[in-house]
């Protein structure tokens, strides 16, 4: 499951946080924060206009921890009122945290498994996050009366007894304990230590995502004929007692069960309308959509036609599945679809979709993401094994957050067009080789942890990077080769101390480098190598393009077998591709604009890039 990655990641990120100073604004590159009274407690203001902060993490060894409503700080008072995602994730030392009468927000994965006890929800409340009391002993909660945003699984995996809600909130009711709406038409959240049968009263016409834990000890729910939604693991109880989904559901958002048998329901001898069974599979109505597999195991091949695998089709399978084979066809991998099994698969082509934590754990000879992808959800392949290389598409702007986190990879393959690396991007990756890796003209902007402790050592940046986020501890990174003219903006952390031999940045730049401040001027002299020859890869200098400047075409030529030639302008647009399969291959540019391009050349023995002037 992603819990052991998201344990990391918030590891990764307290440690980024240790490396910051107070300064007045977060960002996606930089986390400040503000260290209150030695307590352990992290604090980070969120706005100097309206004096409002949030407890953004706690490493702290205390029993009880009590969240300051006001503290002080340069002269002015600021009120707690917010408690950050994942702030007290995993804190399995503390037995209760007090919050003050001022929280107003708690975020997602806020006290996910910390094991304590949180004996009052402020009556300032408005917003819950998706598992933050998932794994408290809280055996009680009372909704206050301001309380509008419960985000669906925010009291899962709870040793609940019952949910009390305050008689002024107009938005939720308890009933016997559960928690639903105000007019009983969803069920939002069941205590997990009710025990027996539970059977959903007729009414309500929607059971939110998680809303029975797998920690629940109910060993059978009846589901009511007036349901019409289910969301994602909605029914996530152990044990193999088949689930019968009545005839009038007509969305079913993700598997809504935990590795336990579904079957339809009829009723009055009319079958669903909105789903069908084709053998163990349950899909839509037109065959387009795998909600799930019954009695999945072994290897499974997901059959022609199947174009979406559903939010946690396959989640969870370990030591059942071995392979999931999916078929060309598939454009979506929905949320954590094949998250958490540790088992094999494959990538097809016209994937365009791949949602947040899809591939988790799923072990890949390679991953080729296809041109046109059109969305990478955050920790997509987090942990993941890839046992040769991972290929990003020139389409791609953007990779996501932690979209590698804890991966085992032997190497990755760039395309230009790429604009920016995310949050924990590549954080703690395995297994890779030790060649130098050429990032694309096109990149603009590294995020806070993007290379956290991963095993990229020898980088080289040939466009002009305006921003370099702050790193886990520092990068591994030991030799980095820089393309700026103007040094961009550097924070704390990138270059680890124990790594760093050497930062080659362009002819005549040396001393600008040396003078720029910031976090550059922390860096040795020493260190600054000028480089008065093109950057250039061992690939680069065995590849050539001839003539250059070019008006009418250009022959392209290497001591390598080439591949693909591909010419894109400055801003990552690919404008000319070509199949070769030979030593060089000549490109008629003549209907190219006077400009310069960028030509990549893919060889087997790697990937060249370079500039092509046309006249």
């Amino acid at each position: 499951m992603k819990k052991a990655i998201l344990i990391l990641s918030v590891v990764f990120t307290a440690a980024i946080q240790a490396l910051a100073q107070p300064m007045p604004a977060a960002n996606r590159y930089y986390q400040p924060y503000i260290d209150y009274n030695n307590t352990g407690l992290r604090l980070s203001i969120t706005s100097y206009e309206k004096h409002t902060a949030m407890v953004l993490s706690y490493n702290g060894a205390n029993v009880n921890v009590d969240v300051p409503e006001q503290f002080e700080y340069e002269g002015d008072t600021f009120t707690v009122t917010s408690i950050n995602d994942y702030a007290f994730w995993n804190k399995c030392s503390m037995r209760q945290v007090t919050l003050p009468a001022t929280i107003e927000r708690i975020g997602s994965y806020a006290f996910f498994d910390s094991k304590t006890t949180i004996p009052n929800l402020p009556d300032s409340l408005r917003y819950v996050g998706e598992h933050a009391f998932s794994g408290t002993r809280n055996y009680v909660f009372t909704i206050p009366a301001k309380m509008k945003d419960i985000v669906p699984s925010a009291f899962s995996q709870n040793g609940l007894d019952i949910f009390y809600v305050d008689s002024l909130n107009p938005y939720y009711t308890a009933v016997d304990g559960v928690l639903y709406t105000k007019d009983t038409s969803t069920l939002v959240a069941c205590p997990s230590n009710k025990i027996g049968t539970f059977v959903v009263p007729e009414g309500v016409r929607r059971i939110e995502a998680y809303a029975f834990s797998w920690t629940c000890l109910f060993t059978e729910i009846v589901l009511p004929n007036s349901l019409r939604e289910i969301g994602r693991r909605a029914i996530e109880l152990s044990g193999t007692t088949p689930i019968h989904i009545p005839a009038g559901v007509c969305s079913i958002e993700g598997n809504p069960v935990l590795n336990r048998p579904v079957i339809l329901d009829s009723l009055d001898g009319v079958p669903n309308q909105h789903y069908r069974f084709e053998g163990d599979r349950l899909v839509s109505m037109d065959g387009d959509t795998l909600i799930l597999w019954n009695n999945a195991s072994g290897e499974i091949t997901v059959p022609q036609g199947i174009k979406v695998i559903a939010d946690e089709c396959f989640a969870n399978y370990e030591d059942i599945i071995t392979r999931v084979n999916l078929p060309e066809g598939i454009t979506t991998l929905g949320i954590n679809s094949l998250q958490g099994s540790f088992f094999k698969s494959n990538m097809p082509s016209t994937v365009r979709h791949i949602k947040e934590y899809a591939c988790e754990g799923v072990e890949f000879d390679s991953i080729i993401l296809p041109e046109g992808i059109i969305e990478i959800g955050s920790g997509a392949f987090a942990g993941a094994v890839v046992n040769t290389f991972v290929r990003f598409p020139s389409s791609l702007k953007c990779i996501s957050d932690s979209m590698f986190l804890q991966s085992k990879v032997n190497r990755f393959e760039f395309s230009e067009g790429l604009e920016e690396i995310g949050i924990n991007a590549f954080a703690l990756i395995r297994g890779m080789n030790s060649h130098s890796y050429r990032f694309p003209y096109t990149l603009r902007r590294i995020c806070n942890g993007a290379f956290g402790l991963s095993g990229f050592h020898d980088c080289v940046f040939t466009g002009e990077l305006d921003t370099i986020g702050a790193q886990l501890g520092g990068s591994t990174i030991s030799s980095c080769r820089l393309a700026n003219n103007v040094p961009p903006m550097l924070y704390p952390g990138f270059f680890g101390s124990n790594n760093l031999q050497q930062i080659v940045v362009p002819c005549g730049m040396v001393p600008v480098y040396q003078a720029a401040g910031g976090e550059w001027d922390k860096i040795a002299d020493s260190l600054f190598v000028e480089n008065c020859e093109s950057i250039a890869t061992l690939e680069e200098n065995h590849t050539y393009l001839m003539p250059n400047p070019a008006s009418e075409t250009v022959t392209v030529a290497s001591s390598f077998r080439i591949g693909d030639v591909e010419v894109y302008t400055l801003e990552g647009r690919r404008i000319l591709a070509s199949r070769v399969d030979g030593i060089s291959t000549t490109l008629d540019i003549s209907q190219l604009p006077t400009s310069t391009y960028i030509v990549r050349i893919s060889t087997n023995n790697g990937t060249a890039y370079k500039k092509l002037v046309v006249k």
